[in-house]
């Protein structure tokens, strides 16, 4: 079948069910907003998907990657879906599946209005690329964020070519990231170049998990998840 269409899994242990987990995900994204990604389309079906298989008590944070990503413009808008519990055990008690229905709708509404949001969100077409300004920022925001219990996830849209060269030293808590929708340039050495750096400078930063991801891989992450 069409890699496309089957879409991208990551499975490191992933729970399909709507239950109370002990581990929640605090996802930030970085939607690349610059001249030289050509598949801004794709990142936001990708966002669309990340948000739609998010859990009860997840959080994720939406910012534009631009030339100038540090700055408060560049964020977008923030989900949290409150935490709701497991699901009634007897399934013959009418008022707790109701109870627990009311609950799941305002999930869902939740996560549609943010979908919304997304597919109204107008490109910017910034000339240049800052990859570490998005890097400080999502650094900043996994220190408010993060709780004991929670996991952070940067998921970056891009093709990580950064030439505003604000390096900065970050320290990324453990956070898996994906770079998805990663978009290779014309010569083989140097996008190889280009994985293997910024491999290595995201480890320095303290992210756990470096994966980097093809757009035609489709659009499905499945966040690896610990009970």
């Amino acid at each position: 079948m069409n890699r496309i269409l089957t879409g991208i899994y990551i499975l490191i242990g992933s729970l399909m069910t709507v239950t109370a987990f002990a581990e929640n995900h605090v996802v930030i994204f970085g939607l690349d907003e610059t001249g030289s990604y050509s598949f801004r389309e794709r990142a936001v079906s990708i966002a669309k998907s990340v948000i739609r298989d998010l859990k009860p008590g997840d959080i994720f944070y939406l910012r534009r990657i631009t030339e100038k990503s540090y700055i408060d413009s560049c964020a977008v808008f923030r989900l949290e879906l409150p935490k709701i519990g497991n699901p009634p055990k007897n399934k013959f008690d009418k008022n707790s599946r109701k109870n627990w229905n009311r609950k799941l709708k305002k999930i869902m509404l939740l996560k549609s209005r943010a979908a919304s949001l997304l597919a109204k969100l107008q490109p910017v077409k910034s000339r240049k690329t800052d990859i570490w300004g998005f890097l400080a920022a999502a650094a900043d925001r996994i220190q408010v964020e993060i709780k004991q219990g929670s996991k952070p996830v940067i998921i970056i849209t891009s093709d990580m070519q950064d030439n505003c060269n604000r390096t900065i030293q970050v320290d990324l808590k453990g956070a898996e990231v994906v770079i998805a929708g990663f978009e290779s340039t014309a010569d083989p050495r140097k996008t190889q170049s280009i994985r293997s750096n910024w491999e290595k400078v995201l480890k320095r930063c303290n992210a756990s998990v470096v994966t980097f991801l093809p757009p035609d891989f489709g659009n499905k992450i499945i966040i690896s998840r610990s009970n």
